[in-house]
């Protein structure tokens, strides 16, 4: 899967395959203290280069590193953020980060329930889970609001600017809904 082929469509929101022209989104998500401050320590720009470059690589339900799309506004066409998964083990992994001029809009619920539909009509993918760091509330807001339950609390799981957080992961399960 590569290239800028429309992959996902919600009402407002296009998701497109990451390509090397989308690098400058991808440096202010994860130069962005408002973005990064309840994720990870920003990395440096060799790390971030190198998570970048491995995104771009063609991916398939095998592949070990991350699917990313860009999350477009339909309207405008303005790349607002980045969504995808990792696999592991038959379980999806999802994640998503968003410019903060477009917090609080429910960009990121749709743009993560469109790439869920996404996952299980295309590939079979019916099993999902995502860790969250304790405190990052919007995000959990997310998590729920797309169908995801609580599932268990790791504390000291993640350091964060010299400091250790507690995960929170959530699971969701497509299995009992199509039974």
């Amino acid at each position: 899967m590569k290239g800028h082929t429309v992959i996902i469509e919600t009402t407002r929101l296009t998701l497109k395959a990451l390509t090397a022209e989308d690098w400058p989104l991808f440096y202010e998500l994860h130069r962005n203290p408002l973005v990064t401050q309840l994720c990870f320590d920003p990395p440096s720009i060799e790390a971030m280069k190198q998570r970048f470059h491995c995104r771009l690589q063609a991916w398939n339900t095998q592949s070990t590193h991350w699917l990313c799309f860009v999350v477009n506004h339909r309207h405008s066409n303005e790349s607002i953020g980045l969504t995808g998964f990792c696999m592991q083990d038959g379980v999806a992994e999802v994640g998503y980060m968003f410019l903060p001029s477009f917090y609080g809009q429910g960009f990121a619920t749709e743009s993560l329930r469109g790439l869920l539909e996404w996952a299980r009509e295309r590939h079979a993918i019916d099993e999902f889970l995502a860790t969250v760091t304790k405190g990052n509330v919007a995000s959990e807001k997310v998590l729920l609001n797309s169908g995801f339950t609580f599932h268990q609390s790791i504390a000291n799981a993640y350091c964060i600017g010299g400091n250790l957080y507690t995960d929170h992961i959530y699971r969701l399960s497509l299995k009992a809904q199509s039974a």
